[in-house]
């Protein structure tokens, strides 16, 4: 599954809200949904608001146009580097030895 940034005016219906850390937290709520096609992502650090939709209202549209990530499950390039794409990312689903340097801290297989 991957996400592509769409700027667009087509109106959706909110499937659900959560404050999320990263993109990527947004990414892996959206994930667990079947009903959700896309995502609407403020990122305001911890506190970074996560907006999952459903499907699109084709017959209406918003005043003005929004950034959203659309899902996509095919068609999508092999992601090689989590790390260079999102940062040290707590939902990122690998081993960063690089990330723990410095910290004293050992990881955690």
């Amino acid at each position: 599954t991957c996400y592509t940034e769409n700027t667009t005016s087509t109106r959706y219906e909110i499937l659900g809200r959560a404050t999320v850390e990263t993109r990527r937290g947004c990414e892996v709520l959206c994930n667990a949904q079947v009903e959700c096609v896309a995502l609407s992502f403020k990122d305001a650090g911890l506190k970074s608001s996560c907006i999952l939709l459903s499907a699109a209202t084709e017959k209406e549209t918003c005043d003005a146009p929004s950034d959203i990530f659309l899902k996509k499950t095919t068609g999508c390039v092999a992601r090689t580097n989590l790390t260079e794409e999102f940062s040290v990312d707590p939902c990122v689903d690998e081993i960063v030895p690089s990330a723990f340097q410095g910290f004293g801290v050992k990881e955690v297989c």
